[in-house]
């Protein structure tokens, strides 16, 4: 079974972000991919775009396990989803929930596998989970590169 470890990262929260997926091949071999957001975005968009993108990697039919340090991906991908889509993407305080786009997305893929989350504390020594941290920081930072030093916060999407 192939574990997967999934990161995502925002520089300002909202603001810049990127993410990163990490796993060992067959031949124990550790491989990445990652990505940013070049506009505008959070840091639970982020983490959505890493397990979307985690899933991914994961055969049609076969089974996985990916490794989260964010309880709102891990919560919402085993306990909170079946719920939302019961009640028209709503929580259980009838409001729409965050990033419905995304979930979705998130729930056509994970119906193809059959996939187990599992949290884990982030910045615990983990190998795999400090190489997705590092990366999906990079990721952000990469982002900043473009944007001019002298750009107010607004002009950078910042609040």
């Amino acid at each position: 079974m192939k574990t997967l470890y999934t990161d995502g990262s925002c520089h300002g929260n909202p603001g810049p972000g990127g993410w990163a997926v990490v796993w060992k091949d067959d031949k124990g071999l550790t491989q990445h991919i990652s990505g940013h957001s070049p506009g505008t975005t959070t840091n639970n968009r982020m983490e959505l775009e890493a397990a979307i993108a985690a899933l991914r990697m994961v055969p049609v039919g076969s089974k996985a396990q990916i490794i989260t340090e964010s309880r709102y991906i891990q919560q919402g991908a085993s306990d909170w989803l079946t719920g939302w889509k019961h009640n028209r993407w709503r929580n259980s305080q009838k409001r729409p929930i965050a990033n419905p786009d995304l979930w979705k997305i998130l729930d056509l893929e994970l119906g193809k596998r059959d996939i187990e989350w599992k949290w884990i504390r982030g910045h615990n020594g983990d190998e795999l989970n400090e190489y997705a941290d590092r990366l999906a920081n990079e990721e952000a930072a990469r982002v900043l590169q473009f944007v001019s030093p002298s750009a107010s916060p607004a002009i950078m999407g910042i609040n």
